[in-house]
Formats: structure tokens, C-alpha cells, sequence
């Protein structure tokens, strides 16, 4: 735990909380996930965009031809997989609260974190990670997705035994470790621990003459 305190300042002076173009309302930011599967940002933005300049309103999509749907999502891949989950997706909040403004139902007193995840992560196409995104992000909720990047910088720091390929333990202990921070510190350290992780921090090497934490690194101390 103090190690992240000693290095969350230095991430943050480094990379200055670059933001990754998530969105502020939890139901964009779903459908802004469910996109970016196997897709690159540029073409996840295009994607988005695509969509919400032919959607006013997100409930269009639950009763939209596939092959329409398909076209203006069509960007990027797995898309017969992408199309059936937004329409998947969109029936089933519609189904269960009569609206996509999820801010509200999700803040109301009756629904904890836990319950928030649980609901999220049982939606299709969404796992973990992207519920995890989707609270951190839109919700402003104290948790820390563990995507590859923050699971490797982990590992390497020596604060959990897993890897990249070992998600779902990594995710758990992670999710442990920062119990009880705020909102604030883990999204600083969420972000920059990302930027750290795409530019420094990589899987196949480590630009160590670059690294502001090497300090802190058990992977470069051994």
C-alpha cells in the first residue's frame, strides 16, 4: 500500500492524468466499451460517434434492423458479436428500469458498489474490467479496473503474484489492496499507471532510463 502512495505523485507529475476519451454518462460509457473490443481507439471514437450522430436516443437500439445496426458500427471487428450485445444490452436495461439513466437508478441509496458490479457484469458483452471502467469513469466510484497494463505494473512494483494472463485473481487482489481509497487518488492512479504501462512499462521490455518508479520496481531490483 505505501508504495503506491510513494509513486501515484510520481505517475501524476509524469503523465499529468491523460485522459482516454471515456464518457461521463454510465450508459455511453457502456456502449463505449461494449465498442472498443478489439478495436483501436481512433476507430472505437469513430464507432461512437457514428452511433450517436444516427441515435438520439439510446432505446432506438433495442428494436433496430442488424444489418442497419451493423453499418453504422462498422469500424472495427468482432461486429456480429458487438451488434447482438448493444441490442442485447439495450433490452434488457429497457426492460429492467424503463430508462437508460443509469446515474440515477445506480446512485439511489438502495444500490451499493457491490450491487452495481454485480448488476453491470452479468450485462452482455460487459466483464469485469469494463464494469469496473464504467464506475470508475461515469459513476465516480472508489475501484480500480484492472486492465493489462495496471496488472503488469503491479506484478512488477511485487504488490500481486499474477500476471496479464492470470485476470481474474489479479483483478480480485487489486481490488483488496486499494479498499478504502478515494475516488480521486484511483483515478490518478488508474490513468497514469495505463500511460505507464503503454509507453514504459510494456510486456516485452522496459524503457527503465525512462521509468520514474524504478525506484520501487522489484522487477528491476532483483
Amino acid at each position: 500500500m505505501d508504495k503506491l502512495f510513494e509513486i501515484e505523485p510520481l505517475l501524476r507529475s509524469k503523465y499529468k492524468s491523460p485522459g482516454y476519451d471515456n464518457k461521463e454518462d454510465p450508459m455511453d460509457e457502456l456502449i463505449y466499451i461494449l465498442l472498443s473490443k478489439r478495436t483501436n481507439l481512433k476507430c472505437n471514437q469513430i464507432s461512437f460517434n457514428n452511433l450517436k450522430t444516427h441515435i438520439k436516443k439510446w432505446d432506438l437500439i433495442k428494436d433496430m434492423d442488424t444489418d442497419e445496426l451493423k453499418n453504422i458500427i462498422s469500424v472495427g471487428g468482432l461486429l456480429e458479436r458487438k451488434t447482438n450485445d448493444l441490442i442485447n444490452l439495450c433490452e434488457k436495461i429497457f426492460l429492467d428500469f424503463q430508462t437508460f439513466d443509469l446515474r440515477k437508478v445506480f446512485l439511489d441509496k438502495d444500490w451499493n458498489d457491490n450491487r452495481i458490479y454485480n448488476y453491470l457484469v452479468n450485462l452482455p458483452g460487459i466483464g469485469a474490467k469494463s464494469a469496473y471502467c464504467v464506475m470508475l469513469y461515469s459513476l465516480k466510484l472508489p475501484v480500480m479496473p484492472a486492465d493489462v497494463h495496471v496488472i503488469r505494473v503491479f506484478n512488477r512494483l511485487g504488490l500481486i503474484p499474477y500476471d496479464e494472463k492470470q485476470h481474474q485473481q489479479a483483478q480480485k487482489m487489486i481490488s483488496n489492496i486499494v479498499r478504502g481509497l478515494p475516488w480521486s487518488f484511483l483515478y490518478s492512479l488508474h490513468v497514469n499507471l495505463k500511460a505507464h504501462g503503454e509507453t514504459v512499462c510494456k510486456k516485452s521490455m522496459c524503457l527503465v532510463e525512462n521509468c520514474v518508479i524504478s525506484s520501487f520496481c522489484d522487477f528491476f531490483n532483483k
